[in-house]
């Protein structure tokens, strides 16, 4: 089909007269060749994480009433893995999603905005430069901790 359209429209470039057939095929070329870069791009990169931290059994249960919300996020078409839950003694007093690489500051913004639906007055954290050093935190490494006032997640 791709191939009979570029047919098509090579026929109508040289109908019309101008040198612009001529030009096309190398058009056609280098988008193609962008495009396979761009996927090759995303394909290497993993796929996104995300740890949520929950403070008590009863948030816990609110996640896991949520979690259909949470596993339906993306970041660039890609799907979030949604890792298993963390019950912690401490943590911020509000909602936080936090990133931990400079790099995946853009995807975070994104992913904060979808998960605003879900958690009530959540905001971002950036940790890149505090962990800039650490290697052992992966591109694409988000954690969600949940504040101790929260006791509704959004559902619907």
């Amino acid at each position: 089909m791709k191939i009979t359209a570029v047919v098509i429209v090579l026929g109508l470039l040289a109908w019309a007269g101008g040198g612009a057939a001529q030009q096309l095929p190398g058009v056609i070329e280098q988008n193609v060749k962008s495009a396979g870069k761009s996927a090759g791009e995303l394909a290497s990169r993993p796929a996104p994480k995300l740890w949520i931290h929950v403070r008590s059994d009863a948030q816990r249960r609110e996640v896991e009433a949520a979690m259909a919300s949470f596993r339906a996020l993306k970041v660039q078409g890609a799907a979030v893995d949604v890792r298993p839950v963390q019950s912690v003694n401490a943590g911020p007093q509000r909602s936080e999603l936090r990133v931990f690489n400079a790099a995946d500051r853009a995807h975070a913004k994104t992913l904060l905005a979808d998960l605003s639906r879900v958690v009530p007055g959540v905001v971002l954290s950036d940790l890149s430069n505090q962990y800039k050093q650490a290697k052992w935190i992966e591109p694409g490494h988000f954690e969600l901790w949940l504040g101790p006032g929260v006791t509704r997640l959004n559902t619907r």
